[in-house]
């Protein structure tokens, strides 16, 4: 692994994370009463009924979802019957509908700051840099989700499930966004081997135990 992919999947998200926690907290403390939109339901309803909810569920669930994949463990979600194979196909379909509904969402709210005067008038540099980094932010996740959809679905993403039967000792690697598998042998001190496949089906097909056609 390199030092730039080491960079942007290992420190990036805790800084970004330290600074959401960080600069949370002390706007709280010291800007209490400035967190406004510097707009309101009195400029325009009507995009606004719709924008806000599509952004605000869709980057909800968007959320809810990472916290189940990184935090939940596998044995709870087996524990209610729920396969790794249902468990990586509800992850990637809802990621993708929330994803395309905050996407949605926020270019329809982007859309009604830059076409209701009062509400351009109330927009700052501020506003249009946190619009900017959002959109970007949004589109990046999106496009690894569906990237998951595509190539984890086919050949990849089944290297991932735990059904190579009761032999099968040592860990397989998966690696993919927050609809990523969840399992438990994967780093175990006693794995003798760990295998990294290229994403394509024959090179997975061996540590599925998939007899050839």
């Amino acid at each position: 692994m390199t030092t730039a992919a080491v960079l942007l999947w290992g420190a990036v998200p805790y800084v970004a994370l330290a600074s959401f926690i960080i600069g949370s907290t002390w706007r709280y403390r010291y800007d209490k009463f400035g967190w406004t939109t510097r707009s309101s339901e009195l400029y325009e309803r009507r995009l606004l009924r719709v924008a806000s909810p599509l952004f605000l569920f869709g980057i909800l669930i968007v959320l809810i979802g990472h916290i189940v994949g990184l935090l939940i463990p596998q044995s709870w979600t087996a524990a209610i019957g729920l396969s790794e194979n249902a468990y990586h196909f509800l992850a990637v379909a809802l990621g993708t509908v929330a994803g395309a509904c905050t996407l949605i969402g926020i270019a329809l709210l982007i859309y009604r700051r830059r076409t209701v005067g009062p509400v351009f008038l109330a927009t700052t540099r501020n506003d249009k840099l946190m619009y900017v980094v959002l959109t970007l932010t949004i589109l990046l996740g999106l496009t690894a989700t569906v990237d998951a959809n595509e190539e984890l679905s086919g050949a990849a993403g089944l290297a991932g499930y735990r059904t190579l039967g009761a032999s099968f000792d040592g860990p397989v690697v998966c690696v993919a966004t927050s609809g990523g598998f969840k399992d438990a042998g994967v780093g175990a001190d006693d794995a003798d081997e760990t295998v990294t496949v290229d994403g394509s089906w024959e090179s997975a097909r061996p540590y599925l135990g998939v007899p050839d056609a």
